[in-house]
């Protein structure tokens, strides 16, 4: 709140933060004028996303999940995981805390939260799709249907460098992967495999989401 209230421009790495107290730390930047910029992945995709056209011209936000260590698991699969498998984060390098909160899911209820508050968007209006690649960070959808999606490879240095230097960018420093053509088709055409295997409710969302480029690649591959 010290910060908020000079003025400074924020990289937040804590969700909990806005989860906690949103209202009273968003209400305190509007206030003196601070600029919040997130460093969760997630939230630095959409912010960036964002840059693309006016907030009265978002018609939704869409949270990439990786669907944790558990994913695909039956109910009787999960009644004998252990501490360990949880601990296995199918993409992501992170903490013990939050790789939990992964394999439960909880994390990403956090990161519906802390969207509803940097972004002043209902949740009503934000989508949350499985997406295990780890490529697509999230998306943002506008109303005139256009979807507009960060990609990057699972390296944290990223959001982090992002937040830092923005609203520059900078070379990306040492060594780091590069994300070829190959992981995108990979990921496209995983969502046509979730497609075929989830819900109506979230096939609609995939389809909606992201049917003229998912169709373009899948054809050329």
């Amino acid at each position: 709140m010290s910060a908020v209230k000079s003025c400074r421009r924020i990289a937040l790495a804590n969700k909990e933060t806005l989860v906690a107290a949103g209202d009273i730390v968003m209400g305190a930047a509007k206030e003196h004028g601070c600029e919040i910029v997130p460093v969760d992945s997630e939230h630095s995709a959409i912010f960036q996303c964002l840059q693309a056209g006016k907030r009265d011209e978002v018609k939704r936000l869409i949270l990439t999940c990786s669907g944790g260590a558990f994913f695909g698991y039956t109910k009787e699969k999960l009644a004998t995981v252990t501490r360990e498998q949880a601990l296995g984060h199918p993409t992501w390098n992170m903490g013990a805390k939050i790789t939990i909160d992964c394999a439960t899911l909880m994390n990403k209820g956090l990161e519906l939260i802390e969207a509803m508050h940097l972004f002043s968007v209902p949740a009503s209006k934000t989508d949350i799709v499985i997406h295990r690649e780890s490529i697509i960070h999230s998306m943002v959808e506008y109303i005139d249907n256009t979807v507009m999606a960060q990609l990057g490879s699972h390296d944290m240095r990223l959001p982090i460098q992002y937040a830092l230097t923005y609203p520059d960018r900078a070379e990306a420093a040492g060594e780091r992967e590069a994300l070829h053509l190959h992981h995108l088709l990979r990921s496209f055409r995983f969502g046509f495999r979730l497609a075929q295997r989830l819900e109506d409710a979230l096939v609609e969302v995939l389809a909606e989401s992201l049917s003229g480029l998912l169709f373009f690649i899948y054809e050329q591959a």
